[in-house]
């Protein structure tokens, strides 16, 4: 404790160390966003073969585009809704 003019007794720390905290979670928090993101990027399957989950996830979107599109072409203007 640091003593004040007065006689009182003052705290050594102050705002400031709250603020050190809060810039510390921020680095938490990006570090963790970082993790999730290289996690995201790419795996390693059960074979040893390195996968990307972004990858995959596209690799799926082209697959159910290609049965939309190929169920679509089967349809005419006169059948119905």
């Amino acid at each position: 404790m640091i003593m004040t003019k007065t006689g009182g007794r003052k705290p050594r720390h102050g705002p400031g160390r709250r603020a050190r905290g809060l810039g510390q979670a921020s680095v938490e928090y990006t570090i963790v966003v970082m993790l999730v993101v290289i996690v995201l990027i790419s795996y390693e399957d059960d074979s040893g073969v390195v996968h990307s989950a972004v990858g995959d996830v596209v690799q799926a979107l082209k697959d159910f585009f290609g049965a939309y599109s190929w169920a679509i072409s089967f349809s005419n203007n006169i059948t119905p809704l």
